[in-house]
């Protein structure tokens, strides 16, 4: 399982958030046996760190010790792909595998067959495109990593789980 949970430093309000992807990794574990391997740039040490620290063993940590071009490989292995709207997510839909991105948006991402997209729904500010924090900037905090972890199994073809909290 590859985890995707960050962005360039300027794209910050596109990430989904540590604590989220920490209780993402935490449950793929749980109900699926899976660990999790944090992929990002330079710009992602930080977000990857803090989700190490709060997943611990449910996570491998190789933010930063990767080039752009080892995401299709690491990821051709994985069972599903989960990352942030952002340009690692798009490289890593090459590889083929179930994605899912996180995103403001429902525009490009969904054209390739591989890929859900996960949006916040009914919110009067879908497709914003806000680039500084603001009151309404809740599309992204609203998306449960039951909600994730539901579509990424759906996304792969499996049965999904009858009870799922």
């Amino acid at each position: 399982m590859v985890l995707l949970p960050g962005s360039q430093a300027a794209g910050y309000l596109k990430r989904w958030g540590a604590h989220r992807y920490a209780a993402l990794a935490e449950r793929l574990f749980r109900e699926d046996g899976l660990r999790c391997l944090l992929l990002g740039g330079p710009d992602d040490l930080g977000e990857c760190a803090v989700i190490e620290a709060q997943a611990g063993p449910y996570v491998v940590n190789l933010c930063g010790a990767t080039e752009l071009l080892d995401l299709v490989p690491l990821c051709a292995w994985s069972k599903y792909v989960v990352g942030n709207d952002t340009g690692t997510a798009h490289v890593a839909s090459a590889a083929g595998r179930p994605l899912v991105v996180i995103s403001v948006s429902k525009l490009l991402v969904s054209m390739v067959r591989n890929v859900v997209t996960l949006q916040t729904e009914g919110l009067d500010c879908i497709n914003c495109y806000c680039k500084r924090p603001c009151d309404h900037h809740t599309c992204m905090s609203r998306i449960e990593p039951s909600v994730v972890h539901r579509t990424a199994v759906q996304a792969s073809g499996e049965r999904v789980p009858e009870v799922s909290a």
